[in-house]
Formats: C-alpha cells, structure tokens, sequence
C-alpha cells in the first residue's frame, strides 16, 4: 500500500533536483571547520525544500482554479450518476490534479475503480482520502467494502468499525459491519452481531428489517426471550399484511413458542423473503442495505474545499430580442409553436402543429394524430432512444405517435416498433409528460386523458419497446402532470391534475410505487401546476393556479414522514 503525506509530496531522489558545483576529482578544497559546519546545513536544508514541496493549499474561491476544479468535480459526479465511467475517470483525475489536497475527489475516483473491480488502483485512491480526512465515516466504509470485495474480511471489518465509531447512526456500515462479522461464523460473532442490530433499532425502533434481522440473529442463538418480544411486534405489525405473508408469520408465531426457539431462525428467513412484496419493508430495507451496485454512493459536495452555492443568475437587464420573420411557415395556420434542441449543438429548431400536421425549420414534417388543435402539452420532445438526438412524443384525441429522429430533417414513426397494443396507440389523449417512474435510468412517456380513463404510463423497456402501466391509482382522467422531489428525500414525486381539475401528489416510494399524500381540505380546482423552491430551502414547492385565477404554494413540512400533508 502506497504511503502518501497530505501536507507534502517528497520526490524519490531529491539530489537529481540539486545543481552543485563539479569539482574535478584531483582538486581538493580544504575550508575551516566552521565553514564545513556551515556548508553541510546549506546542503541539508536545500536537499530537504527540493525534496518536499507544499500542496496543501485549495485554491481561493473567486480564482480561474476553483472554478476549474468545481466544474470537472460535478461533471465527474453526473458521469458517475449515469455510469459514464470514460468521462468520469478522465474528470476525477483532473481534479485530483487541480486540487489533490480534496479527499472528495480522491474518494469518487476510488469509488469509480471500485465499482470497475479495479481493486489496486481503488485502494490507493481511498487511501489518500482517508489520509486527507481521517474522520470522515463514508470513506471509511468505502474502505471496508473495497476490503470485503477483495474476500479480506478482517480488514473490512477494521474499517467498518470505524466507521460506524465515527458515525453511528450510519446505518448502512452498521449493518454492512454485522453481516462481516457473522460471515465468521462462530457463537461470539452471533453475539456481536446481535448488539450491533440492537444499536440500530436503538437508532430506527420502528424499521422492519432491523427487527426481523434481530429475530432471526437471536433465533440462532436461543434468545428465547428476544425472539418473543419481536414476534409480539411484528404481530401487532402484520394485520395489513397480504394473506401469503400473514401465513409465513403464523410458522413464525409457532416456532417461538415452540420447545426449541432456533427452530424460529429458518421460519423468520422465510418471513424475510414474502415480506419482498410489502411496501414498507422495502423502504426499511433499503435504509440498511441498498440494492445491488448502489452500495457505493458518490460524494456530492467536497469535504475541505468550500463548496459551491447554487442559486439563479442575477437578471440580465441589457438583454434585447430582435424580431425575426419564420419564412417557411407562412403557407399554413398554425396553433402550436416551440423551440426544441434537436441535438447537443446548434440553435434550437422551430417546430409549428396544427391538428393535422407538424412541421420544422430543419425541413422535417410529418401528419399530428389529431383534429382539434393541439394543447401547450401535446408535443413531447424526448430522447427515447438514447442517441443524444431529440426524438418527438405526439399526443393527440386520434392517439399517441413515437417519431425518432434520424437527422434534424428526418423523423422515422417507430409506434409499431413499440409493441404497444393498438387500444394504447389508437386512445384519445391530451399531453405527454417525460418521467423516469421507475428509475431505472430512462425516460418513459406519461399520458393525459379526458375524465373516466386511468392516467396511461408508457414504460421505456430500454429496447425501442415500451410497457403499459398505471402507476396512479384511484385518478380519474389527467391534464396535469409536474415530476419533482418535493419530500428533499432523492427521488422525484408525481404531481397530477386529474379530469376534474382536482390535484393530487403522490410520493415516490421507488420501484414504480406511489403512495397518494394528503392536502389541505377544501382546496378548489385547479388549473395548472408547476414546481419552483419559492422559499429558497433547497426543496421544490409546487405551485398551483386555482380555476379562481388565484396562484398557491404547496410546501413539505416534514419530508414526507408519516404520510404528512402538503401544505
């Protein structure tokens, strides 16, 4: 393992970086022995500032290399975020460059080799994070997955005890740390293990995992009394439970009161894995274990340099528009009209609809699956086949067409590639929304209907093909639809005017599954929504126009906990 000093770095051979004198060899120099004193201090100090030069210092946050070094950091981070691994590798090593006294970045990049299996270079990354901010927690814990990876398990756990001795409300490494420990599989371990689920139920009392984890770990070790007093709360628990689970709890029950408690530990495993299906054990569940390939998460900020503050460009009032006339389009009436960047370059494309027809300024054109006029929401302009070219979403009362963009002035209709039913592809809508429902890393396709009709997601498989599913129980018709993170706890949540105008949000609780909140009581109709962070707290409000002209703001008052209401 490389040793690495974070207050300076000291070359291998500091003599090669000295130019002294050549003295022929037959010439001999004698000095006073003061003098030689002297001259031997002389040397030693200028070998010593040749070896080591200073690198400690982070750049002044007005300078040209803190603005360097913040945008390669957050272009890393969004590489990281959508696993492209080139670009990141290339962006972390230039802010390990720009500024190597930043564990932050030292700490992505290792996080990057660790995820690619490149175990060797991960552990000098980390190491040098570590060096740099010896307590922080997530880089230990960074540090004992790389060493679980590598089958060291005695060096993962030293990391993880440290880290959970840093932090120990860190769930994750916790329980990351317990399940090392019981991997080495002997009664004291079990009794080790146990403690350290009891700290975390100290921490979340009401989390299903951590109880059902204590269960079964004191099943194992014939804790009667223990294994008593969980079953006694899932069983309070398990009410609401679908009848296969209810079933599975019922083994349970009997196992612990039966003349052998350990006889509970299988039965509880076998709880744990119908208990998949039920929402709000996977929500526990992920708070101490997340799912495959996420259990390494990126820093976000850095730990020693001042981090950024993100906030809009103050007005530009010197600002000035020129009107210019759009030739091509003066053979027809046209009721809809945008500007849409068709690629990564160029200036944005003019695109006009009628009800019948959908005309560029590229020179493209095809039919609108209409008749009225098409509403503000009926084009779509969406990526759907991940080329980094705009494709087009059509949504319209005679059905919904996927127009792929081949060059700016070529679109090919894929809808028959989609596999869609035709009753999907033929329906009456009105708009088209992009969300990723189920973030699995693309967009799908969220449609709006007339009252009377389930609001209709179109699922992006990924393969050109898409899925029908209706996500969003209990609405009735759609015209409406805003996606943001309104609870500030990492994902976006689903805003809805149903048929009716009548509003409704719902929380995302990950993996397609919604749960619908509450809003305050009497709240009339409303006629458009849209989110902006109003109150400048870092959490996007949703902003509601009412059918009586007057415009409210729905804040999160407790994010999201407990179901609580908007208000």
């Amino acid at each position: 393992m490389l040793s690495w000093r974070p207050k300076s770095e000291c070359v291998a051979n500091p003599i090669s970086h000295l130019r002294l004198p050549v003295v022929p060899s037959e010439v001999k120099i004698r000095l006073p022995l003061h003098h030689q004193a002297a001259a031997a201090f002389l040397v030693g100090f200028l070998l010593l500032t040749a070896a080591c030069r200073p690198v400690d210092t982070l750049p002044a946050k007005a300078s040209r290399e803190y603005n360097e070094v913040v945008r390669a950091f957050y272009v890393a981070l969004a590489a990281l975020q959508v696993g492209d691994d080139v670009r990141a590798d290339s962006k972390l090593a230039q802010v390990t460059q720009l500024v190597p006294a930043e564990p932050a970045g030292w700490a992505n990049w290792g996080l990057l080799a660790l995820r690619q299996r490149n175990f060797d270079p991960a552990a000098d990354r980390l190491e040098r994070a570590r060096a740099l901010a010896p307590d922080n927690d997530q880089i230990h814990y960074l540090l004992g997955l790389l060493e679980s990876s590598r089958g060291r398990s005695a060096e993962a756990i030293t990391h993880l005890r440290k880290a959970v001795e840093l932090n120990p409300r860190n769930l994750i490494a916790t329980f990351k740390l317990a399940e090392e420990i019981e991997r080495q599989g002997n009664q004291n371990n079990d009794s080790e293990y146990q403690q350290l689920i009891q700290k975390m139920l100290d921490v979340q009392p009401d989390n299903l995992a951590v109880l059902l984890e204590l269960g079964r770990i004191a099943a194992k070790r014939g804790d009667a009394d223990t294994v008593r007093g969980v079953v006694n709360k899932l069983s309070e628990r398990g009410s609401s439970w679908p009848e296969e689970v209810q079933q599975q709890l019922k083994t349970v029950q009997s196992a612990a009161t039966g003349p052998d408690v350990r006889q509970a530990a299988t039965r509880i495993a076998f709880l744990r894995n119908v208990l998949v299906r039920v929402l709000e054990y996977r929500m526990d569940l992920s708070k101490i274990k997340p799912p495959p390939g996420e259990e390494a998460v990126p820093f976000t900020t850095f730990l020693r340099l001042e981090s950024p503050r993100f906030g809009p460009a103050p007005a530009d009032n010197e600002l000035t528009f020129a009107s210019e006339p759009a030739s091509n389009f003066n053979d027809g009436r046209w009721d809809w009209v945008g500007a849409v960047s068709l690629g990564t370059t160029g200036a944005p494309t003019i695109i006009v609809a009628s009800g019948h027809d959908v005309r560029l300024s590229s020179g493209a054109s095809f039919a609108f699956p209409g008749g009225p006029p098409p509403g503000p929401d009926d084009i779509l302009p969406i990526d759907f086949s991940y080329d980094f070219k705009t494709d087009l979403v059509l949504a319209g009362t005679n059905g919904v067409r996927l127009m792929r963009q081949d060059r700016p002035d070529a679109f090919t209709d894929v809808t028959d590639q989609t596999k869609l039913p035709a009753a999907v592809t033929n329906g009456s809508y009105f708009g088209a929304w992009a969300a990723d429902i189920e973030a699995d890393g693309d967009l799908d396709v969220v449609l709006g209907s007339r009252e009377g009709v389930a609001p209709t997601v179109l699922r992006n498989n990924g393969d050109t093909t898409f899925l029908e599913i209706h996500p969003f129980n209990g609405i009735s018709g759609l015209q409406g639809f805003a996606w943001a993170d309104l609870d500030a706890d990492g994902d976006p949540d689903a805003s809805l005017i149903d048929g009716a105008g009548k509003l409704h949000v719902f929380s995302n609780e990950r993996q397609g599954q919604f749960r619908e909140r509450s809003l305050p009581a009497n709240l009339p109709p409303v006629r458009a929504i849209n989110v902006a962070d109003i109150n400048s707290d870092g959490v996007m409000d949703l902003l509601a126009l009412q059918s009586d002209g007057i415009l409210i703001r729905l804040s999160d008052r407790n994010e999201g906990k407990s179901g609580g209401p908007l208000r």
